[in-house]
């Protein structure tokens, strides 16, 4: 099978492959995910649905993780985790690759620090992964099945109920927070795109209920998704995908600190289409 290009795309396969399982159509015949369509599959693969054996010995490997692999770290995490206990795994890894690994740590401490405040998970999966030759890339996915982000704002703020879920989204990656107390709060997932979109020129794609936006480097755009009943998510995925650092390219790592005192309003269009059309 084709390997998809961009995050969007994995979602979208994520959203075809839980429709086949939904109408109980084998998906014996994909022997390859990137993380973003296998970490918010992995319960319905946990389940017992029958995968290919590549698919099978691959999630075997990621349960046996111990934070030392030089491909891919996975945490199954629990609702009694401090979001600190994460931080070793990814802080390591990412020293490992080259990156500040304050940076990433940062990026991955603000989400899981969010989803324990505000998601009431049963199940949350995170995973990193390394790919060299011509993807070298390194690919993040955060997965939780608790209060979505649009359901957290709206419960706070009834004004979030007249908008697109896509919107809300965008509202709270702009600094939004479910806790009127804390108006202005939030900027961690705000300072974390910018790390990630403008610091290292990577891609960010954040699909919760029935909204998805993707944003990529290199454009202004932001292109947020009606997804629609077809690619609703039961709960949150939040991705990343940032190239490669040469070890021996130090200046292009990149810092938090020149990022987290500013705030950037992204801005984008609705495409009501849904993610199988293009922005």
């Amino acid at each position: 099978m084709m390997r998809v290009d961009n995050l969007k795309d994995c979602f979208v396969q994520f959203c075809e492959l839980r429709d086949r399982i939904s109408k109980g159509v084998s998906i014996e015949d994909i022997d390859f995910m990137y993380p973003t369509t296998l970490v918010p599959l992995l319960p319905h693969i946990e389940s017992g649905i029958p995968v290919n054996k590549e698919i099978k010995g691959y999630i075997s490997s990621l349960s046996k993780s111990d934070g030392k692999s030089e491909k891919y770290v996975f945490e199954r995490i629990k609702r009694s985790q401090e979001p600190q206990m994460i931080y070793p795994w990814i802080y390591e890894f990412s020293k490992r690759h080259n990156y500040d690994a304050n940076s990433l740590a940062y990026f991955v401490y603000e989400l899981i620090a969010n989803i324990r405040e505000h998601s009431d998970f049963t199940t949350a999966f995170a995973m990193a992964q390394s790919y060299g030759g011509h993807n070298n890339f390194l690919e993040f996915c955060l997965y939780d099945d608790g209060i979505t982000i649009p359901e957290s704002l709206r419960r706070s703020d009834a004004s979030f109920k007249f908008l697109d879920d896509c919107v809300v989204i965008n509202e709270a990656l702009n600094g939004e927070s479910s806790k009127k107390k804390d108006k202005g709060r939030g900027h961690g997932m705000n300072t974390s795109a910018q790390v990630v979109v403008d610091g290292y020129k990577g891609e960010l794609f954040i699909a919760s209920s029935n909204g998805s936006i993707n944003i990529k480097s290199g454009t202004e755009r932001l292109c947020l998704y009606n997804t629609q009943k077809y690619c609703k998510i039961e709960g949150t995925l939040i991705s990343l995908r940032i190239p490669h650092i040469e070890k021996e390219v130090p200046e292009k790592k990149v810092s938090v600190y020149t990022y987290v005192e500013k705030i950037r309003k992204f801005k984008g269009e609705v495409i009501e289409d849904g993610p199988n059309s293009e922005c």
